[in-house]
């Protein structure tokens, strides 16, 4: 679990896609995550008996009226092949 707080202004952020030089600049304002906000992440692993493995995480964040989650599910494979 992880709380933070700013204690600053979020200044916005500018985002440029493959057309760097040329192309149109979108500005992506931080308003709503500015001030307190609460982080909770649980993982779990799995290793099974013929040597791979399962991963599972599930995240989840509030700040004000914003939530965001997110979900991860990984399956390591052997780079050790020839």
């Amino acid at each position: 679990m992880k709380y933070a707080h700013e204690f600053a202004g979020i200044d916005p952020q500018r985002v440029r896609y493959a057309d760097w030089f040329e192309g149109t600049a979108y500005k992506l304002g931080g308003m709503g995550w500015k001030g307190d906000r609460l982080a909770l992440e649980v993982g779990a692993s799995a290793e099974f008996s013929s040597g791979g493995s399962l991963d599972l995480d599930l995240g989840g964040e509030k700040a004000g009226e914003l939530v965001s989650t997110t979900g991860r599910i990984g399956a390591p494979s052997d780079s050790k092949a020839p």
